[in-house]
């Protein structure tokens, strides 16, 4: 009680016997003069999402002073929620449809992603990923047979891109010949007889 609105608020624990034994709270919150709350549930954050994979965005409203045409907008962060943009056909969603599916085709690598919902009527009302999500390339490798696969719908071939599940390189080395790997891509080398070179 007395306190107002804001979105500068820490909390701080502390032991009451030594209050230099403490802890802070690592993120800001925020205190609403309103009663809608948007809850963020997925992507939580931590994820490894493989660039061109469609993500599902969820999220959940409460409270009462929701009303109808009320809206949503969905944002992405590329640099750990310093800069945000919005997502493609996301910019006015009902506040109540709770899910989205985000298609990351096209979007750079990166180490510190983030996505928050954000109400369009009042964006202090907002939530966000509590960590950075990873954007990755993968890559695909697989021998001259489909036969228990786990990844791959086609045989390996020398001239495919390797960048899809149905355009496999042959060999992990022609991944490395035609692609330059960055921190957190991922190669899957499906299931199969490989020739050591």
């Amino acid at each position: 009680a007395g306190m107002t609105a804001g979105n500068t608020y820490l909390l701080r624990v502390s032991f009451t016997g030594d209050t230099g034994i403490r802890d802070d709270s690592d993120q800001w919150f925020t205190l609403l003069d309103s009663d809608r709350q948007i809850d963020l549930i997925t992507p939580a954050g931590g994820d490894f999402i493989d660039i061109g994979q469609t993500v599902p965005i969820t999220w959940t409203t409460v409270g009462g002073d929701w009303e109808a045409g009320d809206t949503v907008r969905l944002e992405y962060s590329w640099d750990g929620g310093a800069s945000w943009a919005t997502i493609q056909g996301a910019d006015t969603l009902p506040y109540n449809l709770n899910t989205f599916s985000w298609n990351t085709t096209g979007l750079p690598r990166g180490l510190t992603y983030r996505v928050r919902v954000v109400c369009v009527t009042d964006p202090a009302i907002r939530d966000e990923t509590g960590a950075n999500l990873i954007l990755r390339r993968a890559y695909y490798v697989n021998d001259w047979s489909t036969d228990n696969d786990v990844w791959c719908t086609i045989w390996g071939y020398e001239y495919f891109t390797g960048t899809t599940p149905g355009d496999p390189k042959p060999t992990l080395q022609h991944v490395l010949a035609a692609h330059k790997l960055e921190p957190g891509d991922v190669v899957r080398i499906d299931t199969g007889s490989y020739r050591r070179v």
